[in-house]
């Protein structure tokens, strides 16, 4: 499948009135791959962006880009199309087109100039500055986040962990007072918390997109990803939500305790050695 708009790589291809009301210039802390995936990234709009897109479901999406609807009764939606080093986002209500945003990219080393013009239509002259800096003040949330969102990502992507199978944090009765602690194991990270009265290790790093789990609530037993609502059981690492996916957190080393120490340790090396 691909984009419903025809010429949708080209500008204004419905011949409409449009009034470019807004523009928007940004050098993003990331580098052009991770803006690209972002961009492309549709999943993370009704989690990241939650504030500001009050429904988002899934038509189409491929190398071209995405379509979402943008309600329950799919009378309104959002089609984003990417061409080499820009792409456009339109609008439609009722199949009536309404708006015409386009991002223009520049990589900058490991960043990333941004430039974008907001086009909209049916918009009087009188109100073109207030509807502009509505745009703008939306697109400035919404790079804030999503410049947040690819930093923590390229970070992990980069970072040196613990290769260590084993872990010994000392005494049980110490250690109990200072969860919940994070720990590197095996070039993983996890969290330990105390959950009714046992002690329980989950990954801090979603498997989906390494989105974040270490600050995420616990609830029936299950963690959810802040970036794109990936719910995980902390016990299993099964993924939950979305019920497609096959992605699963990684394996945590086992939780000892010996001569009153709490012990991590990962029981393939354990037996190898013993």
């Amino acid at each position: 499948m691909t984009a419903l708009q025809e010429n949708s790589t080209a500008f204004n291809p419905n011949n409409l009135e449009l009034t470019l009301i807004a523009s928007y210039d940004r050098l993003i802390r990331a580098n052009i791959t991770r803006v690209w995936e972002n961009v492309l990234d549709w999943e993370h709009l009704p989690q990241l962006h939650g504030t500001s897109f009050g429904y988002v479901s899934l038509d189409e999406a491929g190398d071209w880009g995405w379509r979402t609807w943008s309600n329950p009764g799919r009378t309104a939606h959002i089609e984003l199309c990417v061409d080499k080093t820009q792409y456009v986002a339109r609008s439609y209500d009722a199949n009536k087109q309404t708006s015409e945003i386009w991002t223009y990219l520049t990589p900058e080393d490991e960043q990333t100039g941004i430039h974008v013009e907001f086009h909209a239509t049916n918009i009087k002259p009188e109100a073109k500055d207030k509807v502009g800096k509505i745009y703008l003040r939306l697109y400035e949330q919404l790079w804030d986040e999503d410049e947040a969102m690819m930093m923590a990502r390229q970070l992990r992507l980069t970072e040196s962990r613990n290769k260590d199978t084993e872990l010994n944090l000392g005494s049980s009765e110490q250690l109990r007072s200072r969860l919940p602690i994070t720990v590197q194991l095996k070039n993983s990270e996890f969290r330990l918390i105390e959950l009714n009265g046992k002690l329980v290790l989950y990954s801090t790093i979603c498997p989906h997109r390494l989105g974040p789990l270490i600050d995420a609530d616990i609830c029936d037993n299950s963690v959810t990803c802040p970036w794109h609502g990936y719910c995980f059981d902390i016990n299993t690492g099964k993924c939950l939500s979305p019920a497609e996916s096959s992605c699963k957190l990684p394996e945590p080393p086992t939780i000892l305790e010996e001569s009153g120490n709490i012990i991590l340790r990962y029981q393939e090396f354990f037996n190898a050695t013993s």
